[in-house]
């Protein structure tokens, strides 16, 4: 009898823990690609602290060929994530390719539709209050934030090589 109550309260927590599992996918997955789409600082500051992880966790023995494949990773992802940018990533291209008083406007919405996740975005040019002036192709952005996340990431990679240790040998 005992091992029947056993196996009942073993089944019952799968049950809630797949529960909680598909609640999480279904209802907190959509709501963080949209803060990490729509927000600021985010998806760079996710994106940063990946890439100090497995560089500082690197060998030196292997650093140079795992070094340029974790920059190439970070270069395409960041492109790819970092919609919004961030205010120090955007103010070059806005001084180069925009008037005066003008600033990049990101905003995206995030919807759910057959089990999908869709997350589409619109840059536009806004005035100082925020009144919005014109859309934005944002086929210049792209590359613009290639050269950015491959200049800024080979720099940090240049910086935190002296920061990789060799790991203790094991004596067997």
């Amino acid at each position: 009898m005992a091992s029947h109550v056993k196996n009942g309260l073993y089944l019952f927590g799968m049950i809630l823990l797949l529960g909680a599992a598909l609640a999480f996918l279904i209802f907190v997955v959509p709501l963080l690609m949209g803060i990490i789409t729509s927000t600021p600082w985010v998806a760079t500051g996710i994106i940063f602290v990946i890439f100090i992880v497995l560089v500082l966790t690197q060998r030196p023995q292997i650093w140079s060929s795992h070094a340029t494949i974790i920059l190439a990773i970070i270069v395409v992802v960041g492109t790819a994530f970092d919609f919004v940018g961030n205010p120090v990533f955007n103010a070059p291209f806005e001084k180069l390719f925009l008037g005066p008083g003008e600033h990049l406007m990101a905003s995206t919405m995030t919807e759910t539709i057959g089990g999908e996740i869709h997350t589409s975005g619109v840059m536009s040019i806004v005035d100082a209050d925020g009144n919005v002036l014109r859309p934005f192709n944002a086929s210049l952005l792209v590359p613009y934030r290639f050269v950015v996340y491959f200049g800024v990431y080979f720099v940090l990679l240049w910086i935190c090589k002296p920061f990789v240790k060799p790991r203790a040998q094991s004596k067997e």
